[in-house]
């Protein structure tokens, strides 16, 4: 490291030029601290990177993390009082939402008020059409009027709930690529039993009329008899008439097994990295990048503490010297939902004359993307 160099002045007898830097070092993270502790978000476009020449000649494939708060968080309201009338900022703002949220099928903060609109409406409704048929149950017309009390108590509340939004923040976190990008794809069937006769329509080798014949009573047959013959288990006595059935016919009914699509699961993307700052500047973007990654995986607690403000969002995109890297998938928006740092490798070292600054700083991030794939997204680049 190019400033642990400070440290041979010890050695020497000279300690002025290592004091300075101790110092200089402090101060550097004291008044970052502050600015933390006090909620003052600076919001000047930068690129947050490590090592710092990532992206350079020699360091060409980098993975840039892009952080989107929310509307109603702190955040979110100062980067919008300071910014909400720059008309460049608008447009940055506007190609996010197309690259990402119109994309997405999730759910939207911008339909919050439709949402608790509609669910209090049917609410209200549903409890004075309950009310009214239990007391009369003939007049179902008359029940039907109380419906417009809960379309209004619908349009109440939706007045009351906030539409929120999400602002992509200008600064960025930029992180060599170490480990090759892997991704995987998983979906949800279920095993399902049709049934012989439902089974039998379905597949076409039978139809309503075929249903009458020998194969089918024998059917009929035995799950008249199996159901007789449980009756006498209930009482203690076990009479197991239905395998008696199948091991001396030597045939069991087809279950007509179908594989049922459920849906498709959520892709993980996990990231591993060793910070082993070179420099000054190295070890303050390393402690950013991890303030940043726990800063927002957390949720606010809102003014009144009724509430916890969900978490930002990230995008995630892999680079090639500057520009997005169309040979590899893309990622939708994205939840880190784990976040695991280690100081020191296999043993605990700090920089001499730092006040305890650590040599090796191990990072391992998990994120779950929110929006659930399908053939059209995949045709996005996902």
């Amino acid at each position: 490291m190019e400033w642990i160099d400070n440290v041979v002045n010890y050695f020497t007898g000279d300690r002025n030029d290592t004091v300075v830097e101790e110092r200089k070092l402090e101060n550097q993270v004291s008044s970052y601290n502050e600015s933390v502790e006090n909620r003052t978000y600076d919001f000047t476009p930068k690129v947050m990177s490590y090592p710092s020449d990532a992206g350079g000649p020699d360091m060409p494939h980098t993975v840039v993390f892009h952080i989107n708060v929310r509307s109603n968080s702190s955040m979110g309201k100062q980067l919008f009082d300071q910014k909400g009338n720059d008309e460049d900022w608008a447009a940055s703002q506007q190609a996010y939402q197309n690259e990402y949220l119109s994309k997405e099928s999730r759910a939207k903060g911008e339909n919050a008020d439709t949402i608790m609109g509609a669910g209090a409406a049917l609410a209200a409704g549903g409890a004075a059409l309950g009310t009214q048929l239990g007391n009369n149950p003939s007049k179902l017309a008359k029940a039907l009027l109380p419906l417009g009390a809960g379309v209004a108590a619908g349009t109440i509340v939706g007045a009351m709930t906030d539409t929120t939004t999400k602002y992509r923040l200008d600064s960025s976190i930029s992180l060599h690529i170490n480990n090759p990008p892997q991704v995987n794809y998983a979906a949800d069937w279920e095993t399902a039993e049709l049934g012989p006769v439902v089974g039998a329509l379905a597949s076409g080798k039978t139809s309503i009329s075929g249903l009458v014949n020998t194969e089918t009573s024998e059917l009929l047959g035995r799950g008249v008899i199996a159901a007789a013959a449980s009756i006498p288990k209930a009482l203690g006595v076990d009479m197991n008439v239905a395998g008696a059935i199948e091991a001396t016919t030597g045939k069991v009914a087809n279950p007509y097994k179908e594989q049922l699509f459920k849906s498709m699961r959520f892709r993980e993307f996990s990231f591993n990295y060793q910070f082993v700052p070179r420099n000054q500047q190295e070890y303050l973007n390393v402690q950013n990048i991890i303030y940043q990654f726990k800063r927002h995986m957390h949720p606010e607690v809102s003014g009144s503490g009724l509430f916890l403000i969900y978490p930002s969002e990230f995008n995630i995109e892999y680079y090639y010297r500057g520009s997005q890297n169309v040979h590899i998938n893309k990622i939708a928006s994205c939840a880190l939902k784990n976040m695991k740092v280690t100081y020191g490798g296999d043993q605990f070292n700090t920089v001499r004359n730092t006040n305890g600054a650590p040599a090796e700083i191990n990072l391992s991030l998990e994120f779950t993307e929110l929006d659930m794939l399908n053939a059209q997204r995949i045709e996005d680049g996902l």
